[in-house]
């Protein structure tokens, strides 16, 4: 856990150009802001105006509320710190591509065609592959693998670098 909190610097701006800068512990898998280092500013500044962390050379906000004190936003969509859990559900689905999930629905398909019709094994085969084919559905572009002769459907990509992954190949583009 030691390895998942960091030292970065707390920047408050005040009354129009005032910056004070100190440190603060964050904690990258939850967004929490620890052990922020205060100074007496003394009688020089009266409004804070803004406060923020540098992390990569980027000033990230601090957001404040009573149910989990200072934390920042690092999670897309995430409104509020996350819990350990959280963070660690988002990291083990991280590796899990549209490639993936359109290998595995398209592998149950093509196993469920050796079972007789009336076997049990098929009841929920629809409600079970359904969250798949919304993901799929909403993924898949009109535009086709450009190598070879390959002519599937690409993907919209999981790697920002991207715009198309083809599931057949593996490939970006």
């Amino acid at each position: 856990m030691n390895g998942l909190i960091i030292k970065v610097p707390y920047v408050s701006l005040w009354d129009g150009g005032v910056e004070i800068t100190t440190s603060a512990k964050l904690n990258l898998k939850t967004g929490a802001l620890t052990d922020i280092e205060t100074v007496d500013p003394a009688d020089r500044v009266q409004v804070c105006e803004r406060e923020y962390i540098i992390l990569n050379d980027d000033q990230i906000d601090t957001l404040w509320d009573e149910n989990h004190g200072y934390w920042v936003q690092l999670h897309n969509g995430q409104v509020g710190p996350c819990t350990e859990n959280y963070a660690a559900h988002r990291e083990a689905m991280a590796d899990l591509s549209i490639a993936d999930v359109v290998k595995i629905t398209d592998y149950v398909a093509v196993l469920s065609q050796f079972l007789n019709d009336g076997n049990e094994v098929l009841d929920d085969m629809d409600s079970i592959l359904a969250p798949f084919e919304v993901v799929i559905n909403t993924l898949r572009t009109p535009e086709t693998c450009r190598h070879q002769d390959c002519g599937c459907y690409l993907y919209k990509s999981d790697l920002p670098q991207y715009d198309y992954v083809c599931p057949e190949c593996d490939e970006n583009f």
